[in-house]
């Protein structure tokens, strides 16, 4: 093993895992995000049609991918430990403190809301230069408060 890939081991205990190569790292993250996309793109004018609010089709997509990538994990879990597990696969697994929660959350939510209104002008630019997408293809509060109640009760019991 060469000193780079031996600098780029991790070591949980006995056991040691090498991390990805960047390329396989970028595909990691990026495909759920396809595969989200891809559902998202199929099963929203259907469900629009049904009444319900495109957004529940992200929901519905997001359920999917993580269903697929928690599946995933277990999957290399039940091969290195030859049963249906998690050790050896998702490391640094202690709990943060009680009080990090009721610090950390609030500041992520407030920096979320932050980005999201910065960088509003951003995405606006980029729609408009994609011509092609489909009208309801952005996400608008004002399309949700459209939708009839009972529709979006069964999105936010989903989504919940």
């Amino acid at each position: 093993m060469s000193a780079i890939a031996s600098s780029l081991t991790v070591t949980s205990g006995s056991e040691s895992n090498e991390q990805h190569s960047i390329g396989r790292s970028l595909v990691l993250h990026i495909l759920p995000g396809v595969f989200i996309l891809t559902l998202f793109l199929a099963t929203a004018p259907l469900l629009m049609r049904a009444g319900f609010p495109p957004m529940l089709a992200i929901v519905i997509g997001a359920a999917f991918g993580l269903a697929y990538q928690v599946g995933h994990l277990y999957n290399l879990g039940k091969k290195r430990n030859g049963k249906v597990s998690l050790k050896g696969i998702v490391l640094y697994r202690q709990s943060m403190p009680a009080w990090q929660y009721f610090v950390l959350i609030p500041l992520f939510v407030i920096l979320a809301f932050l980005i999201d209104g910065l960088t509003k002008p951003v995405g606006m630019a980029m729609l408009s230069t994609l011509p092609w997408l489909p009208e309801w293809f952005p996400l608008q509060l004002a399309r949700m408060a459209a939708a009839p109640s009972a529709s979006l009760l069964l999105y936010v019991g989903v989504s919940a």
